[in-house]
């Protein structure tokens, strides 16, 4: 079979390029963001997506209202608001260590549903969150002087995004991903739209790269939805994660930012707990052996060549067997 006709395959290049997507377009807009307003930035960002969102509806034929309109609001809302305080944190903050912590969206959202959706508390989520704090606190204590306005913003950026994860999950498969990013991009595009009021002169040859921030905006929800349409989540949405490290690696090498050891090793603990939050996928409390099979489409049979229903020693010895 052909690499690129297994779904498997498919949905890793998908989440890889959705990685490449987030992190360009996110290096561009920490890139202008001392030229810009943060709505202009929202403006940009989200303008491009409407366009293309309005011809691919009509093309397929997908309401623009929706079904569960009420969450569709509400997660319009919530990404807006997060994407606003986004903007606003990487005029004062580090590309890096922006997107390292808006990665404490899952665990936002993660606390969130236990308080509004009912989901139990297990020792998974303890550990992950506690990694997760320590991976947080050791980027932060050793990254000197980062403002505190700036770590506010983001933040906050990232509580509201965990909210928005939330809603995302009351609508389900209730509504096509086209028009969740519709709602979205019009939000944003009418909340930018407040830069018009006071705008900050643009050059002409920069309105490419500001065009190309929509693009690549759309471009990367487009492969990240269908990463997770193809792949099973919890096996794909761990690559997703590398966008730290790589984010980190741009800002050293194409804006001088500097970063230390420790912050690396602060990144790479957060990473390890983004993904142990997902490790458990029977739901049973623990990260053991059956999730480990699962994940990795590990098939024991394969293995128990002496057809006991065990994995041993004795299988080996039925190797040299005539």
């Amino acid at each position: 079979m052909n690499l690129l006709q297994n779904k498997k395959v498919l949905s890793i290049i998908f989440m890889i390029l959705c990685v490449l997507s987030y992190t360009l377009m996110n290096f561009v807009c920490k890139f202008f963001s001392n030229e810009l307003t943060a709505y202009q930035l929202l403006f940009f960002r989200s303008f491009p997506s409407v366009l293309i969102c309005i011809f691919a509806m009509r093309q397929k034929k997908i309401s623009f209202l929706g079904n569960s309109k009420g969450f569709l609001f509400l997660r319009a809302l919530a990404g807006t608001l997060s994407a606003l305080f986004f903007f606003e944190a990487i005029k004062l903050l580090p590309i890096g260590t922006s997107m390292i912590l808006k990665n404490l969206e899952p665990f936002f959202a993660l606390l969130l549903s236990f308080a509004f959706l009912g989901y139990k508390f297990n020792w998974v989520h303890f550990y992950a969150i506690l990694f997760a704090l320590l991976g947080i606190f050791i980027v932060l204590f050793n990254s000197g002087d980062l403002s505190i306005e700036g770590i506010t913003y983001m933040t906050i950026s990232a509580l509201i995004g965990g909210l928005a994860i939330v809603f995302i999950s009351k609508i389900g498969n209730k509504d096509s991903p086209l028009t969740v990013v519709f709602y979205l991009s019009i939000f944003c595009t009418l909340l930018g739209c407040l830069s018009f009021f006071d705008w900050k002169p643009v050059p002409l040859e920069l309105y490419f790269y500001l065009f190309l921030i929509g693009i690549l905006n759309f471009i990367a929800q487009l492969f990240l939805t269908l990463s997770f349409q193809l792949g099973d989540p919890r096996k794909v949405a761990p690559i997703k994660y590398v966008e730290i490290l790589l984010a980190m690696l741009l800002g050293t090498f194409l804006l001088g930012e500097s970063y230390v050891a420790y912050n690396y090793i602060g990144a790479v603990i957060l990473i390890f707990a983004l993904v142990i939050n997902i490790m458990d996928v029977n739901k049973d409390g623990k990260i053991n052996l059956k999730d480990f099979e699962y994940l990795t489409d590990f098939d024991k049979n394969k293995f128990d060549l002496n057809k006991d229903g065990k994995i041993n020693f004795k299988d080996f010895l039925f190797l040299f067997k005539k």
